[in-house]
This record gives C-alpha cells, sequence and structure tokens, in this order.
C-alpha cells in the first residue's frame, strides 16, 4: 500500500476529528483564517470570471469625461463579493453611487472607490467592529 492509500484511508476514518481540529484552528488563529478566505475570494474571482481586466466605462458628467467603474472593481478592490457590496448600498452603509445607469447598474469613480476602499481597510484593521463604524468612517473621510 503507497503513502497515497494510506493518508486517503487515513482521512476516511478521521474526517469528523479533522473537521474539528481544522474548524478550531480557522476560529483561533487569525494568519490561518485570513489565509483561507485569500483562497476562497481567489477561488470565487476564478469561478465567476472575475480574473479578467475590468474595463471602466467613459461617461461625461457636467461636460467633463469620467472613467467609472462598476461594481465588480470596487468589490475586487476592497475584497467582498459584489452581493455583499449591494447590500451595503441597499443598507445606506455607502453613500450613493457617482452613476447609476438606465438598467440599474451602479458606476463608480476611482475617487470613490479609493474613498471607499481606504475606509474599508481601516474597518477590517479594528477588530469587532458594526456596520455602522464602518459608515460612519466612510463619513468622515
Amino acid at each position: 500500500m503507497g503513502k497515497i492509500e494510506r493518508d486517503k484511508r487515513y482521512r476516511d476514518k478521521h474526517r469528523a476529528a479533522i473537521s474539528i481540529k481544522r474548524k478550531l484552528r480557522y476560529k483561533l488563529d487569525d494568519s490561518f483564517r485570513e489565509e483561507k478566505k485569500q483562497i476562497e475570494r481567489e477561488r470565487y474571482r476564478m469561478k465567476k470570471g472575475q480574473a479578467r481586466q475590468i474595463q471602466p466605462k467613459l461617461v461625461t458628467i457636467d461636460g467633463k469625461v469620467c472613467k467609472l467603474y462598476p461594481i465588480g472593481f470596487l468589490s475586487e478592490k476592497i475584497q467582498v463579493p459584489p452581493s455583499t457590496v449591494r447590500t451595503w448600498f441597499d443598507a445606506k452603509i455607502l453613500p450613493d453611487a457617482t452613476l447609476v445607469d438606465d438598467a440599474g447598474r451602479r458606476w463608480f469613480s476611482l475617487d470613490y472607490v479609493n474613498k471607499i476602499t481606504k475606509a474599508h481597510t481601516v474597518y477590517t484593521l479594528q477588530k469587532e467592529v458594526s456596520l455602522k463604524k464602518l459608515k460612519d468612517i466612510i463619513d468622515s473621510l
């Protein structure tokens, strides 16, 4: 019996104990948890095809040509799924988008994206804070 077969048998026999140990380590070890989250983010991006380069949309606002970016660009920058960003909009945590097109898609200026990215970075560095705190951080910038 080879090493691979032995390892498979061990995992099959001790699946529950391994799962409990992994969950406990995830809960207690911040670096392990962040590593696993990053792996899942990459899997999500690859699965959804978000690994591609997101192109800005050129629009004229008040006679000035601006580059606006879709919600996927913002969600990539702050490393949360687009559905989370939409939820934050619905809960009025994030300020209004730079532009909402006829189809209801939200578009953001680079300044807006940078502001939200900075606020989210501050927010994630503070442990055990509410989403209201994220709103307060955004409002203070």
